[in-house]
């Protein structure tokens, strides 16, 4: 069994510095959507440039209970750039599932 500390890797140090610290020691509903925006994205999207800009917008800072405007911003942003891109992991982080399906089209071929 391999074993490592995630403490080593940039993407969680952004993670706890910019998501879970942000705001203070508390936990609240806030915090866990912009948790949740940040693991969407793949660890912050490719070079953390799509959660960089998504960190400021109303739709990452705010979190109301059953409006959905929030979620759909988000996906919404994501679209965007990745039409403007060209390349969906141009803005998506790399989560290792785009490795997996890398490897896995030699076996379902």
């Amino acid at each position: 069994v391999l074993t490592g500390k995630l403490s080593w890797y940039k993407d969680c140090a952004v993670a706890v510095q910019e998501v879970i610290d942000d705001g203070g020691p508390m936990v609240n509903e806030a915090k866990i959507w912009r948790l949740l925006v940040w693991i969407w994205l793949g660890n912050g999207g490719h070079l953390h440039q799509a959660w960089n800009i998504l960190k400021s917008m109303p739709c990452t800072q705010i979190f109301k209970e059953g409006d959905e405007r929030h979620p759909l911003e988000v996906i919404r942003f994501v679209v965007y750039a990745v039409s403007e891109c060209g390349a969906l992991m141009s803005v998506i982080g790399s989560d290792g599932l785009d490795k997996k399906s890398r490897l896995a089209k030699k076996r379902l071929s």
